[in-house]
């Protein structure tokens, strides 16, 4: 089965910031429970994306192959890898933005949904109707 629309974006957007980030931090922090960890999606959830995965890993290798080869690096492409870098941060977070409002839309249509039921609820009996508070920790 697997992982829902929400879970896979996490896990797409914590594995950009993650390869961008990659040479400041060093390699070692390149792992797949970094990515989960980051992306705040359970390891038995992620473990279910394995077409998330496999991106994953070949873009670790070809991140790790294209640091092994030795290039001519200028202060203008070092500027121009950060700016690239700083893109793709950027664009990760944008998606997180989007993702945020869509949560809070659907959150606020359905808190107008339940407004609107309490309310004809009220209206059909004719009498006050007292909420009761739900403890929701459990």
């Amino acid at each position: 089965m697997p992982v829902n629309r929400e879970n896979a974006e996490a896990l797409r957007a914590a594995m950009t910031t993650m390869l961008a980030m990659a040479e400041e931090d060093g390699f070692r922090s390149l792992t797949w429970n970094n990515v989960c960890a980051t992306a705040g999606v359970p390891r038995a959830t992620a473990s279910r994306a394995i077409d998330i995965i496999a991106e994953w890993k070949a873009s670790v290798a070809a991140l790790r192959s294209q640091a092994a080869s030795p290039k001519e690096r200028g202060p203008t492409s070092s500027i121009e890898h950060k700016a690239a870098r700083d893109a793709v941060i950027i664009a990760a977070l944008r998606q997180t933005v989007r993702t945020m409002g869509d949560h809070i839309q659907a959150l606020t249509l359905a808190l107008a949904k339940k407004d609107a039921l309490i309310a004809t609820l009220k209206g059909e009996s004719g009498r006050d109707i007292v909420i009761m508070p739900v403890d929701r920790r459990s």
